[in-house]
Order: structure tokens, then C-alpha cells, then sequence
């Protein structure tokens, strides 16, 4: 008995002799993120570390939304929301907190560097035998 398909000649007891095997891809496994009945979904709601499980359910929601191109913290928070583990509110309170300390400390840096730039323009300058102040 043979199987005769557009990429060749396949015989079926060379199948069973060598246990030939093939390679899904991980995106075969898809329907939809919607879908609760997806393999790959499935996998993911099993795996035990709660951690890893964020990070694979962020990975899905990430190539699901790929040609949107949404920010990675809008991925983890619907990622959180599909596995059901959203943040509580002393996590948000602690994302916030980093938050204004990342701009602050932006904030003095830029200030820093604007008041050294001033600086450097009111050094006196020496051209050809003048003196120069910038002000």
C-alpha cells in the first residue's frame, strides 16, 4: 500500500518500519486566543511555575496580536487576565511607584545635563590672543 501525494511517493511500511517523525510546528497547535480549547492554551494553563506560565501565555498573546504591535506590558497584563492571575492592587501601587521614580530620575538627569551645557557656554574661550565670555 503507498500513498501517493504531491510530495512524492510515500510507502506506508516505511512509516512503520522507521517511525519516521514529524516535526508541528507550536503555531499548528492555534485556533484562536479565544479559543479554551486550543492545545497550545491547554499547555500553557498546565504548567505548574506561575512565572513561566506568564511568560508563555505573554509569548501566545504576543504572536496572536503581532500586527497590532502593542506595548509589552499591555501583552503581560492580558496575558494575566486570560490565565486569571491578574495583579493585585499592591502590585499596580508598586508598578506605579517605579514608574515615577524612572521619571524622576529622568527628569534630573536631562537637568543635569542642560545646567553642565550652560557651563560650558559661559567658559572663557582664548581666540588668537582675545578673550571671549559666553553668556
Amino acid at each position: 500500500m503507498s500513498l501517493d501525494f504531491d510530495l512524492g511517493n510515500l510507502q506506508l511500511e516505511d512509516v512503520k518500519m522507521n517511525k519516521l517523525k514529524e516535526e508541528i510546528p507550536i503555531e499548528m497547535l492555534d485556533y484562536s486566543i479565544g479559543d479554551k480549547g486550543s492545545l497550545r492554551f491547554q499547555s500553557i494553563k498546565e504548567i505548574e511555575d506561575v512565572e513561566e506560565r506568564i511568560i508563555a501565555m505573554t509569548e501566545l498573546v504576543r504572536e496572536t496580536f503581532e500586527k497590532f504591535s502593542f506595548p509589552e506590558e499591555w501583552n503581560e497584563w492580558y496575558a494575566r487576565d486570560l490565565l486569571g492571575l491578574q495583579y493585585t492592587k499592591y502590585e499596580i501601587d508598586a508598578m506605579k511607584r517605579e514608574y515615577r521614580i524612572k521619571k524622576k530620575r529622568e527628569l534630573k538627569k536631562k537637568k543635569e545635563e542642560e545646567l553642565k551645557q550652560k557651563q560650558k557656554a559661559k567658559q572663557m574661550t582664548k581666540n588668537k590672543g582675545e578673550y571671549k565670555i559666553n553668556f
